[in-house]
């Protein structure tokens, strides 16, 4: 992004708000850094142990971390406006990790002398965040020393930060179809931190004449300011001008629909790749004991480098997050398993029908073995030409599996779809497992 046109957004922002110069992302304040650290839901798996929630617990303490937020690198720029700015962020990971899966780091990332970006290491000892390269320097006295200026992550935004993409940032090549998100109409903005700073996000306008909804997504939005990793579409925060309208901020997404990308590219590799993310995605929420009921190839967003997020806001009406609905749409059900589906059954009155279990993480993994399929196949919809009825037919899924095409669907990928649709639901592997399955065909791949 250019600095011409960033002055030019700066200009407009400053002229229509004055009041907004005076208004810092630096922070020092402990009653400010205590209020917000009270208001951040910190997300840990059952697995993780006391030394792992040490560390996020700290690391959410600090107003200045932005996580995985800035994993793409043109962004630190847009921030970076004056000698002596930084922000701590997760060290991305390289293509090593996709290979062997390396120990994470963090990044305090400084803009130093001369307009030079510097990225020292941060590693966690003792209790506390030390500079590696000198590990007896706590992180906080390493910013003391070198006078840096830490840049807040903002959560909370006022209507005037919501500002028109520039002309530089150009449309969604593959565009999302507006259906996908029923919470809310999607459109391509900037989010402006202060007069000199700003990002390229994606929002989400809600408009609702009950005013309870919008409380409720307030609520679940605050709670969800920190999920995700890189491969979860991740929420920046919330815009709330009124009672009955609210805006949610989400990171960009620079190419649009991955159902849309893959109708017209076709790539052994690439579809590897775009697999593993994925499953990088749901290990996630598997970690989480988060269920994604409305999973399908529609969720999956294509962003910087042809990097893969997956979405979980805004797929439902009214809703935040993707709940079980009960409702039984033939879309959904294209997507779910057999074992989910009702069961028609005679009763003494007539016909009725038994549930079909509910919906978990082997219903996910199912699932997901369906997005792969989709992918190879060039984005077609599980049983795309069968009658609705058999589609909805628990004996007719049973019995009958998509069709793998040979020369559409890479051997390694066939091995992880035909896993992921075990009749049997307690025979699919979890999303641990089929991780590393994918990390070693990357693995191989590559050498």
């Amino acid at each position: 992004m250019t600095s011409y046109l960033w002055r030019r957004l700066a200009d407009f922002v400053s002229w229509m708000h004055p009041q907004y110069l005076d208004k810092h992302t630096v922070t020092d304040s402990a009653d400010s850094h205590r209020a917000l650290r009270t208001r951040r839901h910190i997300w840990s798996a059952k697995t993780y142990s006391q030394r792992k929630r040490r560390i996020d617990e700290g690391l959410h303490s600090y107003l200045f971390f932005f996580g995985t937020l800035l994993d793409d690198e043109t962004l630190h720029t847009q921030l970076l406006a004056d000698q002596g700015d930084c922000f701590l962020i997760t060290a991305p990971r390289s293509a090593d990790y996709e290979k062997y899966g390396t120990h994470r780091k963090w990044l305090l990332v400084f803009l130093a002398n001369d307009h030079v970006i510097i990225k020292a290491q941060v590693t966690f000892l003792s209790k506390h965040f030390v500079m590696l390269k000198d590990r007896k320097v706590r992180l906080e006295e390493f910013i003391r020393s070198q006078n840096l200026r830490p840049i807040e992550r903002p959560t909370v935004f006022d209507s005037f930060q919501i500002q028109p993409k520039l002309p530089i940032i150009p449309a969604l090549s593959f565009p999302i179809a507006p259906e996908i998100f029923p919470l809310g109409l999607l459109s391509q903005k900037t989010a402006c931190f202060d007069s000199k700073r700003g990002l390229p996000v994606m929002c989400m306008n809600i408009n609702t004449e009950n005013e309870d909804v919008i409380n409720h997504i307030r609520n679940e939005t605050e709670r969800m300011l920190i999920f995700g990793n890189e491969r979860i579409w991740r929420l920046w925060g919330i815009c709330s001008p009124c009672s009955t309208e609210c805006t949610l901020v989400l990171e960009d997404i620079v190419y649009g629909s991955l159902a849309a990308y893959v109708r017209k590219h076709w790539d052994k590799d690439q579809l590897l790749r775009f697999s593993l993310q994925t499953c990088d995605a749901l290990r996630y929420l598997e970690k989480m004991n988060f269920v994604h009921h409305q999973l399908d190839l529609d969720c999956l967003m294509l962003t910087y480098d042809h990097n893969i997020k997956l979405a979980i806001y805004g797929l439902l009406p009214d809703e935040l997050l993707p709940l079980e609905t009960g409702c039984h749409s033939l879309d959904k059900i294209r997507w779910s398993p057999w074992e989910c589906l009702p069961e028609p059954i005679s009763t003494p009155t007539g016909q009725g029908n038994l549930a079909g279990e509910q919906y978990s993480f082997t219903g996910m993994v199912y699932t997901f073995g369906s997005m792969v399929w989709s992918m190879c196949h060039g984005g077609m919809l599980p049983f795309e030409n069968e009658k609705p009825e058999n589609i909805k037919s628990k004996a007719f899924r049973m019995e009958n599996s998509l069709e793998i095409e040979e020369n559409l669907t890479p051997n390694k990928l066939e091995s992880v779809i035909t896993k992921c649709w075990s009749r049997k639901p307690s025979h699919r592997p979890s999303f641990k497992d089929l991780k590393h399955q994918l990390r070693h065909a990357m693995q191989k791949t590559i050498q």
